[in-house]
């Protein structure tokens, strides 16, 4: 679903993590991914923010295939199937301390009668938050873990960590070179759309645009080169694949990311390959 951000700061705590911006004005970081190895509106306008570049191949996300049965009046008249591929949820950070009664926006128990009164499927209440509490691995129904080198032992998680709820494994950023969190980067990726602000219009970008390593696409290729943690199928993730990493329960300004999983990740906006269906320039950002 499309859910666009209000240009306030801080921005209001139901719309912060989703927003669509121009490619033409914004630069942000690039925090990369790869599945296969484990496994804005208003007048407002960002100069800078930060982007994520995780590189996964479809076929190796998880799914499940969901079996339908047709029926009228309690009788099968026919059994046709249809599958469906789903990403498994990963936790969302909400403790059982983070939900709201009636008429209160102060946080209170979740286990307390006017929550449950209020509704007893708040997010506190229900999921993996609540039924795989280990934070050992990550806080509360996150859970992560580090990456074997076939070297001996295992890769620094500021080089790649392992979601081990969506088996996808995303890039660590580092505090200085290539991939430090602090740097950001453009995300033009057709010379046939106009992407590029040039200071009085809009106009396409070039490939070398494109190919820079201060862009999306020119810094994956550099990942890739680099044979980061061995692999070189990292790719942007989508918006929904970065959103799994979001952790609700820290407040603005953020950064809303397991920090000790997740180092040099600062709480900024963080390029998608999602692109806004329909106009061509802009592109989703989810923000940390």
């Amino acid at each position: 679903m499309n859910v666009f951000c209000l240009p306030q700061t801080p921005p209001p705590t139901q719309f912060k993590h989703w927003r669509t911006q121009s490619r033409l004005l914004l630069a942000a970081s690039v925090l990369m991914l790869s599945a296969c190895g484990g496994g804005g509106g208003g007048s407002t306008v960002q100069s800078t923010a930060t982007a994520v570049t995780p590189v996964v191949t479809p076929t190796c996300i998880p799914s499940a295939t969901v079996t339908c049965i047709g029926s009228s009046g309690g009788t099968v008249t026919s059994a046709p199937t249809t599958t469906t591929s789903f990403s498994l949820l990963t936790g969302t950070g909400i403790t059982a301390s983070q939900c709201y009664a009636a008429g209160s926006n102060v946080l209170t128990s979740c286990v307390s009668a006017v929550a449950i009164a209020l509704n007893d499927k708040q997010d506190g209440m229900v999921g993996r938050d609540v039924t795989a509490p280990d934070n050992a691995d990550g806080k509360l129904g996150f859970s992560y873990s580090t990456v074997p080198n076939p070297a001996g032992g295992n890769f620094a998680v500021t080089e790649c960590v392992k979601d081990n709820i969506t088996g996808l494994i995303w890039e660590g950023k580092t505090a200085s070179g290539l991939r430090a969190g602090s740097v950001t980067y453009t995300n033009y990726d057709n010379t046939a759309a106009a992407q590029f602000f040039n200071g009085t219009t809009h106009a396409n970008p070039t490939q070398a645009q494109i190919d820079a390593a201060t862009n999306a696409i020119g810094y994956k290729n550099a990942v890739n080169a680099s044979a980061l943690c061995g692999y070189t199928d990292w790719r942007l993730p989508t918006a929904d694949e970065l959103q799994s990493l979001v952790d609700y329960s820290v407040p603005y300004p953020g950064p809303t990311i397991d920090s000790t999983w997740f180092p040099n990740t600062p709480g900024r906006g963080y390029w998608s390959m999602t692109p806004v269906v329909g106009v061509a320039p802009l592109a989703w950002i989810v923000y940390f």
